[in-house]
């Protein structure tokens, strides 16, 4: 089972659907002194994207803070790095390497060992279903353009 992650940027979620549900009240008085204090055109509904995309560049500079964090700070037991069992004859002193009983000598494993299967990947996303999402994708902007058309905004 896995540990639960803390996730500190859940508030800016409850922050979000707060604008949406309940901005229809207190979001005009704010734009109307927003537009007053800096003198741009501001909406409500332009504040609450502004909200929502910095939203969204908080949880990503999180994510990326708590991915640079976590792998200098991982408890997790690191396996040692892979390294020759035994010293090459090269290194050997020369009077090991005159007796050839006393060099070891490193096992093959024989011949019959059957290899493990490669490694199969399977795709997240059956092409299926990519297809058939990508066809109602251009069908839909299809009808779009020609409601567009005929309503003669084009």
């Amino acid at each position: 089972m896995q540990p639960k992650r803390k996730n500190d940027t859940r508030w800016i979620g409850w922050l979000i659907f707060f604008f949406v549900m309940f901005g229809s009240r207190f979001l005009p008085p704010l734009t109307n002194w927003l537009v007053q204090v800096t003198g741009l055109a501001v909406s409500p509904a332009l504040l609450i994207a502004a909200v929502i995309g910095l939203g969204v560049i908080a949880n990503v500079v999180y994510s990326v803070v708590q991915a640079n964090t976590k792998g200098r700070t991982s408890t997790q037991m690191r396996l040692p790095e892979p390294s020759l069992p035994f010293p090459r004859p090269s290194a050997l002193p020369t009077s090991m390497t005159s007796n050839p009983s006393a060099v070891p000598h490193m096992r093959l494993p024989p011949d019959e060992t059957p290899l493990p299967n490669p490694p199969r990947f399977e795709p997240i996303i059956n092409l299926r279903v990519l297809t058939f999402g990508l066809v109602g994708l251009v069908v839909c902007g299809g009808c779009f353009l020609l409601a567009l058309l005929l309503a003669g905004v084009i």
